[in-house]
C-alpha cells in the first residue's frame, strides 16, 4: 500500500522561506506580510508559530550559530594548508547560507539586543578557532609563527571572515549576493583569509646565504615545475583538443619510468611495467569511448608537442622532489616547512613564467581582456591545480616515490567522466566503469610489487 509523504511541519517551512527571502532581498525588506504570501499562508497562521518578525530573526540565528559552533570546533584538528582550505571553504558556505545577517548586520545589532550579545560571543569564538588554525599549521610544520605575531594574524582573520561579503556587496551590490555569485565570493574570501598568512612564509626569502648555495636546484625545480608545466598545457589547448591533451598526459607513467632508470638508476620492474600498460590501456578505453577506431581519427598538432614537452618536464620534476641532491638531504637540508619549500618554487617559477610571458608578449600576443569570471577562473587556477595540487603531490612523491604517483594522474579522466556526470548531466557508459577498473588494476599490480619489496 502506497503512503504519503508527511507534509514538513509548518514552523519549518516559514524559516526555510524566511531565509530565502532574507538572503535574497535582505531582512529589512522582507514582511511578514511578504512571507506569508510566499508561502500561500494566512498572516494569523505565521503569527501563531512567530508572533513578531524578531522571533523569525532569533530562530533562524540559533540555527547558524549552532551550526557556525561545530565549524570552528573543527578548527583545532587543522595542521596543514589543504585542511585549512577545507576549513575556510566549510566556513564560508555556512555564512553564504545565512548571508542576510552579515549583509545587514549593523543594522539587524541595532535592532535586537540577542544578537548583539551573541555576536560578541561568536567574535571570541572565531578568534579562539584562528588561534587554534594558527597553532596547528606551525605544529604541523606548515608554517612558522610567534606569539606576537599569531594574535593580530588571528584578529585579521576574524574581520575577513566577519566582513567579506559586506566588501562583496559593496564591490558589486546588484550582482554580489546572487546565488550565481555564491562560488566566486566563497573562493575569494576563503583565498584572501589565507593569504595573510603570506607574510610569515617571506622570512625565508630572508635566508640568502642558503638560497644562495642551492641557486641551481631551485632554479632548475622552479624551471621544470612552476615555471614551464602549467605554460605547455595551458599552450597545448590553444590548438590541441582536451582529447589529444589527456592522451598524451596519461603518458606520466612512461615518462617516470624512464626518466627513472636513465637519470637515477632506477630500473622499472615488470610489475610496474605490466602496470603502467593496463593503466594506458584504461585511459585509451575512456578517450575513445569504447571504439578503437576514435584513436585512429586522432591528428598531431604544435600543442601536441608542447604537451609532450610538459609531461616530460613534469616527470623530471617529480623525481627532482623524491631525489634531491646531496646537499638538499637529511642534515645538509635546510629547516624549511614544506610551505617555504614551496614559496620558492613559486618565486623561482615565477621568474622562468614572466620571462616566457615577456617573450610572448614580445612575439605578438594579444591583451588580456579582464572580467569578473577571468579573475575567479585565475584564483582557481591560483589555489586547485597550482598551490593545492602541487602540495598534494609533493606528499605523494615524496610517500610513495614518482613512478607509482603517476599512475594515479591516469585517473584524471576517470574524475572528468564523473563530474560530467555531476555538472553536466552527462550519464556514465560501461568503458567508464571498464576504464577505472583498469587503471585501479594498473596501480594495484605496480604496488603489489612495491610492498613486497618492503
Amino acid at each position: 500500500m502506497a503512503t504519503t509523504k508527511k507534509p514538513r511541519r509548518t514552523a519549518e517551512r516559514i524559516l526555510e522561506v524566511s531565509l530565502e527571502l532574507f538572503n535574497r532581498f535582505g531582512e529589512p525588506n522582507v514582511s511578514t506580510t511578504l512571507i506569508s504570501a510566499e508561502m500561500s499562508i494566512s498572516p494569523g497562521n505565521l503569527y501563531y508559530h512567530y508572533p513578531a518578525k524578531d522571533e523569525l530573526i532569533n530562530a533562524l540565528f540559533d540555527r547558524y550559530e549552532r551550526a557556525l559552533g561545530e565549524i570552528l570546533q573543527a578548527a583545532a584538528d587543522v595542521d596543514n594548508v589543504e585542511d585549512a582550505w577545507l576549513f575556510f571553504h566549510m566556513l564560508f558556505e555556512l555564512i553564504w547560507g545565512y548571508r542576510f545577517l552579515y549583509r545587514d548586520l549593523n543594522d539587524l545589532l541595532s535592532k535586537n539586543r540577542r544578537l548583539e550579545t551573541h555576536f560578541q560571543f561568536i567574535l571570541k569564538n572565531k578568534a579562539k578557532a584562528m588561534h587554534a588554525l594558527l597553532d596547528g599549521l606551525a605544529r604541523g610544520g606548515a608554517m612558522r609563527i610567534t606569539g606576537a605575531e599569531a594574535a593580530p594574524t588571528a584578529t585579521s582573520m576574524v574581520v575577513v571572515v566577519t566582513y567579506w561579503l559586506s566588501f562583496e556587496y559593496v564591490r558589486d551590490p546588484r550582482r554580489a549576493l546572487e546565488p550565481e555569485s555564491a562560488a566566486a565570493a566563497m573562493g575569494r574570501g576563503g583565498y584572501h583569509a589565507l593569504a595573510l598568512l603570506l607574510p610569515l612564509g617571506w622570512r625565508v626569502l630572508a635566508q640568502r646565504a642558503a638560497i644562495r648555495r642551492h641557486w641551481r636546484h631551485l632554479a632548475l625545480l622552479g624551471l621544470v615545475g612552476v615555471g614551464t608545466y602549467n605554460a605547455m598545457q595551458y599552450l597545448a589547448v590553444q590548438t590541441s583538443t582536451p582529447l589529444n591533451v589527456t592522451l598524451i598526459a596519461s603518458s606520466a607513467p612512461a615518462w617516470m619510468l624512464l626518466v627513472g632508470a636513465l637519470f637515477y638508476a632506477e630500473l622499472p620492474t615488470r610489475r610496474q611495467c605490466a602496470g603502467a600498460a593496463l593503466s594506458l590501456l584504461g585511459v585509451l578505453l575512456v578517450l575513445s569511448r569504447g571504439s578503437p577506431a576514435a584513436l585512429l581519427q586522432i591528428r598531431l598538432v604544435s600543442g601536441d608537442v608542447y604537451m609532450l614537452v610538459g609531461t616530460a618536464l613534469w616527470a623530471v620534476y617529480s623525481w627532482m622532489l623524491a631525489r634531491p641532491p646531496v646537499g638538499l638531504r637529511g642534515a645538509n637540508r635546510p629547516p624549511w616547512t614544506w610551505a617555504e619549500w614551496l614559496l620558492l618554487q613559486i618565486v623561482f617559477g615565477g621568474v622562468w613564467a614572466s620571462a616566457l610571458a615577456g617573450g610572448e608578449a614580445l612575439a605578438g600576443a594579444g591583451p588580456v581582456h579582464w572580467s569578473g569570471g577571468v579573475i575567479a577562473a585565475l584564483l582557481y587556477v591560483a589555489l586547485g591545480p597550482s598551490l593545492l595540487a602541487y602540495r598534494c603531490w609533493g606528499l605523494g612523491v615524496s610517500t610513495v616515490g614518482p613512478a607509482m604517483a603517476s599512475f594515479f594522474a591516469n585517473l584524471t579522466p576517470v574524475f572528468t567522466a564523473l563530474l560530467s556526470v555531476a555538472l553536466l548531466g552527462d550519464m556514465p557508459h560501461w568503458y567508464h566503469a571498464a576504464s577505472f577498473a583498469l587503471i585501479a588494476s594498473g596501480i594495484v599490480v605496480s604496488r603489489a610489487r612495491t610492498a613486497a619489496r618492503a
